[in-house]
């Protein structure tokens, strides 16, 4: 089975853990976050959004008659521009919309006008979406799994007609400390639930909190690991990937190779019957960012461009985690 993922860009509940900067427009699409210049500083460090998410960012400047503005690059030093909002004397505010990279990792942002002192790390993290069924006062899955950090979606469909159901994470079975509390769906409806995961590596606690005793299962935090791979003259330029076991797996995909067209997709064996991960075709030159969870199973898997299926392969070493 092709284990899926990919973004989800709807909000309903809300994040128990606030946070006040962040969150989805309701019915927009987008995610919007909000960020004030004060005192010839900005009010955050930090900003995180999900991978490739459709962004508003809310610039309030507070500073009368001083010129601010919002821009985000690369790296520190400033040499590719990402984003660069227009400059604006306070007091007053401005909404600037931008897609955010597609690859998770800390970028930079500043204040082009105070590029050494108003500055901050803008934080792309996964965007996963799962999805999770309610039928016959059960749900489908008893585990579910998130990278930590991640921008996660559940697209929860309660198929039990007359019925309210929910989705809500917990610490602990104990459900004394909420991490997510979804609000109440009756079906048959479908709704999609967001939050981030929580950082730290381990099994967390899922119900639906009007029948908790009997709809629950294990939402498992993993690690995430970033890797790359590039097509040049018609081979890969390595044979090798080694992933842990279990890990969400971020593969930055590139192809030098000009008006051809590749990919990278896994499977269990080089028989290739039995798809792990099958990414985009792309056509070169191009780059692509691929997600997919690496098996649980330590392993030797095979590795191959599916358009090139006999010149172009290589090997998924999956090695036990924390090994």
């Amino acid at each position: 089975m092709v284990r899926r993922v990919g973004m989800g860009m709807a909000l309903a509940g809300l994040l128990a853990v606030a946070i006040p900067w962040a969150g989805l427009a309701a019915g927009s699409g987008t995610f919007a976050v909000t960020l004030t210049a004060r005192n010839m500083a900005f009010d955050q460090s930090t900003l995180t959004v999900p991978a490739g998410a459709n962004v508003t960012l809310h610039f309030v400047n507070s500073d009368s008659g001083v010129p601010h503005n919002v821009a985000i690059y690369e790296t520190s030093a400033a040499a590719k521009v990402i984003f660069q909002g227009k400059r604006i004397p306070g007091p007053q505010s401005v909404g600037y919309a931008f897609t955010a990279p597609t690859r998770p990792g800390t970028y930079f942002f500043r204040c082009d006008v105070h590029p050494e002192t108003m500055t901050g790390a803008f934080v792309v993290v996964p965007a996963i979406t799962l999805d999770l069924t309610a039928q016959q006062l059960a749900f489908d899955k008893r585990t579910l799994s998130a990278p930590a950090g991640a921008y996660v979606t559940v697209h929860f469909q309660n198929g039990d007609a007359g019925v309210p159901h929910t989705f809500s994470l917990y610490e602990t079975p104990a459900a004394e400390t909420v991490l997510f509390r979804g609000q109440a769906v009756t079906g048959p409806a479908a709704i999609d639930y967001a939050f981030f995961a929580p950082e730290k590596l381990g099994n967390y606690f899922f119900r639906c909190d009007v029948h908790p005793s009997t709809m629950t299962g294990d939402f498992v935090v993993v690690a995430s690991v970033a890797v790359s791979l590039t097509a040049k003259q018609m081979a890969f330029d390595r044979t090798t990937l080694s992933v842990p076991a279990g890990a969400y797996v971020l593969l930055h995909f590139t192809n030098e190779d000009s008006g051809v067209p590749h990919n990278v997709a896994a499977y269990t064996d080089s028989s290739a019957h039995t798809p792990l991960f099958q990414g985009a075709i792309v056509t070169g030159p191009a780059a692509a960012d691929y997600a997919f969870f690496a098996p649980e199973k330590p392993g030797t898997y095979f590795l191959r461009c599916d358009v090139h299926p006999s010149t172009m392969t290589g090997v998924l070493d999956v090695t036990a985690a924390g090994g």
